[in-house]
């Protein structure tokens, strides 16, 4: 069943102006593998804001906002082996996620040289096929709770 569905815009521009003019806010809103990654390619500047976009569409799909102490950087954005883009959450997020019964998170992303955009589907009472869990959550209780693997739930 869905649980909730969002969408989010931004200008590219505004997103680089933003990370090149206040300190600290990278690590603020992004994980380190998502700093590296979109730093390694040629329009980084796309890439984080389309990464933005994708955190901003997933609190609006949660229906929370930015509030509850739910940190930008517990929402992460990685690409599996094919190149899609898919969500992991960490912390409180992925404590606010469980409780909420969700287990199943899609989202999309695209960009252009002025904006990037994403939408974010989140699914509860549905098995989450073909995750797996990190390594770092085995260890910990619960690795598994959402469907075959939640590996998004880390």
């Amino acid at each position: 069943m869905i649980f909730g569905v969002g969408l989010d815009m931004i200008e590219v521009s505004r997103m680089s102006r933003t990370l090149s003019r206040t300190q600290g806010l990278k690590d603020r809103l992004f994980t380190a593998a998502e700093a590296a990654y979109c730093e390694s390619k040629y329009r980084s500047a796309e890439h984080f804001a389309a990464r933005f976009a994708a955190k901003e569409a997933f609190l609006k799909a949660l229906g929370t906002g930015w509030r509850g102490g739910l940190r930008f950087n517990e929402i992460e954005i990685v690409n599996d082996d094919w190149g899609r883009p898919t969500v992991v959450v960490h912390g409180k997020v992925r404590e606010f996620c469980r409780a909420k019964g969700i287990r199943g998170m899609h989202v999309s992303l695209s960009h252009l040289r002025e904006m990037a955009g994403a939408v974010v589907v989140l699914e509860s009472g549905v098995e989450a096929v073909g995750l797996e869990a990190s390594d770092s959550d085995r260890s910990g209780a619960d690795a598994s709770a959402s469907g075959a693997d939640e590996s998004n739930l880390n």
